[in-house]
């Protein structure tokens, strides 16, 4: 599941850049779930490779990468 989110977001990055051309992008991280599981198994690998998506060559140039992840949980991570 994490690899299909990951692609749909590489996807629609891909495609918003290119319409209108030199568009910025500004990614956003996925936010925590009531599911600790479904957040350990996806949202936090997801987001992981979102951070570096962003600062990949082929996007660090025109997106801008912000982290709210850590702003929805508390100090256990719940």
């Amino acid at each position: 599941m994490a690899d299909s989110v990951f692609e749909g977001v590489l996807a629609v990055m891909r495609s918003r850049h290119a319409y209108p051309p030199g568009a910025r992008l500004l990614l956003q991280s996925i936010l925590p779930t009531l599911e600790p599981d479904s957040d350990d198994a996806v949202m936090r690998p997801v987001n992981a490779r979102l951070d570096a998506l962003a600062k990949s060559p082929e996007f660090a140039g025109f997106t801008t990468w912000r982290d709210l992840y850590p702003s929805f949980v508390d100090a256990h991570g719940g």
